[in-house]
């Protein structure tokens, strides 16, 4: 992969995107079946999900475009729900993830056993070189809505476009090495879409929250 300034920031990149009317149940499940069966240990798995979430009985739901309006009951069986997630990340063969939610309530999903399930491979940590672990990262908290209407994006991923050009590695404490790491990205987050979100809606509050359990923080992206 490399980005638009040319640099490189991993060998390649197998991507499936779903957007508008395909972003169904029935896709988003197969692309996770796919893309899981194609990764290997030493891969890094990105999850992006931007759309409508819910959160009831302290559990995230997020609802692809083919759920139309129904009660909590309905929500719960047929929306992507909170165990779903956890069971898809599970099955992807490797220690590296991140999980970055743009909903509403998708604090919700930012919590510990969201990212402690065991990989497939049980031997994987021993088998990798490099930095491990799982990362969410949730654009509100599990109380607030999400906000839209900033450039043509959520207000969440606008503080995410902005902080993987490189303000993440140079607005936030630590080495500024000209790459963003997850924790970077993470902390500046946190700070950037409140000042967003209070420019779009006066007053409004919207807080990220991340979580991160594995042995050390890793890179997401060349900054320079």
């Amino acid at each position: 992969m490399q980005d638009t300034k040319g640099h490189t920031i991993f060998d390649k990149v197998d991507a499936v995107v779903l957007t508008d009317g395909d972003a169904t149940l029935g896709n988003i499940d197969k692309a996770f079946t796919d893309l899981a069966a194609r990764t290997k240990p030493d891969d890094l798995v990105f999850v992006f999900l931007a759309g409508h979430g819910v959160a009831l009985d302290g559990r995230y739901y997020y609802l692809p475009v083919d759920l139309p309006d129904a009660g909590d009951e309905t929500l719960k069986q047929r929306a992507l729900t909170y165990s779903d997630l956890t069971d898809r990340l599970s099955k992807f063969p490797t220690a590296r993830a991140v999980v970055i939610l743009d909903t509403c309530y998708s604090g919700a999903f930012a919590v510990g056993d969201s990212v402690q399930r065991d990989s497939r491979d049980q031997t994987i940590d021993k088998q990798i070189s490099h930095a491990t672990g799982r990362f969410i990262l949730g654009g509100s908290s599990s109380q607030e809505e999400a906000l839209d209407g900033l450039d043509g994006h959520g207000v969440f991923t606008q503080a995410l476009l902005l902080g993987l050009s490189g303000d993440a590695d140079l607005q936030v404490a630590g080495n500024h090495d000209g790459k963003v790491s997850i924790l970077e990205l993470g902390e500046y987050t946190k700070a950037k879409v409140p000042q967003l979100a209070a420019k779009v809606a006066h007053g409004y509050s919207q807080k990220p929250h991340w979580y991160f359990s594995g042995d050390e923080m890793f890179d997401l992206k060349d900054a320079n």
